[in-house]
């Protein structure tokens, strides 16, 4: 069989994804688009019966599992059950996350470790386990769904912006361990899309103390973000399903940022355009450090 025959039929297999964060929003969607097109999930949800009702039950092409993504044990036993029933994993999409709002100087301790327990410490536990089954086949991609929220810092979402920061960094080491493996890496980051993402977000009581009147116009902000945005947002969640899918098959190289919606390509670029200009203002100052200088 020729190169191009065999590359033409792996294309035709079934591919096995493992879906956290499966229950609702972009997750609800990917996983019913990965089910229609004929692949193979493991969907993860703290409640289970929440994906049986929504996708119905365990089958040859899907398996729900409820995982604790904070609790490494958890994750372990649901790549586990993940490769005992359809015997192995091709695409990782670390997709839950939810976001903790409040000014750095107020927002309560626990707030910010619970953020970053899902969105950083979660990923970090899916990757210990999942990671080894890709290299050791040396194929399969890894997709950590972040935000342009990990490009840009907004003010009120101090937390979420950090974990989505982490959630960078991590997938750009990820990518270069991973280089030699064939095992491709990449962070999607998007940028507003109508679920009820911003209708989950948590507006956080400032448990540090009384409001701070100098921050009124932020909580203000934070308020009408997440009731005023709400239902307006100018994604379809359903063309960032294909496009996510879509990466499951794409032959050659991925970015390891790719940022979606036309929003987010918007502050993104504006934001690298700043930085560069600072780059280029600041470099005749700031590279002069070493010994010989």
């Amino acid at each position: 069989m020729s190169t191009a025959a065999a590359t033409a039929d792996a294309a035709k297999q079934p591919l096995v994804f493992y879906v956290t964060g499966a229950s609702k929003g972009i997750g609800k969607v990917l996983v019913q688009k990965i089910i229609a097109q004929g692949d193979k999930v493991a969907a993860t949800s703290r409640d289970k019966k929440q994906l049986t009702d929504i996708f119905g039950q365990d089958s040859e092409q899907f398996l729900s599992l409820a995982v604790e993504l904070a609790t490494e044990e958890s994750v372990k036993q649901s790549i586990q059950d993940t490769v005992k029933h359809f015997g192995t994993i091709d695409v990782i999409i670390n997709n839950a996350g939810y976001a903790a709002t409040g000014v750095i100087e107020t927002i309560a301790d626990r707030h910010i470790r619970d953020n970053f327990d899902i969105n950083v410490f979660g990923v970090f536990n899916v990757l210990r386990y999942g990671v080894p089954i890709l290299r050791n086949k040396k194929s399969g991609l890894i997709i950590n769904i972040s935000s342009v929220g990990g490009t840009i810092g907004f003010q009120g979402f101090g937390a979420y912006c950090a974990t989505k920061f982490a959630v960078n960094g991590l997938t750009e080491t990820l990518a270069a361990e991973l280089k030699s493996s064939n095992v491709k890496v990449t962070s999607v980051e998007p940028g507003y899309f109508r679920t009820d993402f911003i209708g989950n977000a948590k507006e956080n009581p400032e448990e540090a103390g009384a409001p701070i009147e100098e921050y009124k116009p932020i909580y203000d902000f934070i308020h009408h973000h997440n009731v005023g945005i709400h239902g307006k947002q100018r994604g379809d969640p359903s063309k960032l399903a294909d496009i996510l899918v879509g990466l499951a098959r794409h032959q050659g190289d991925l970015p390891t940022h790719l940022y979606v919606g036309a929003d987010s390509n918007e502050y993104a670029l504006a934001k690298l355009k700043q930085q560069v200009a600072d780059l280029e203002k600041w470099q005749s100052i700031t590279s002069k450090t070493d010994f010989d200088e």
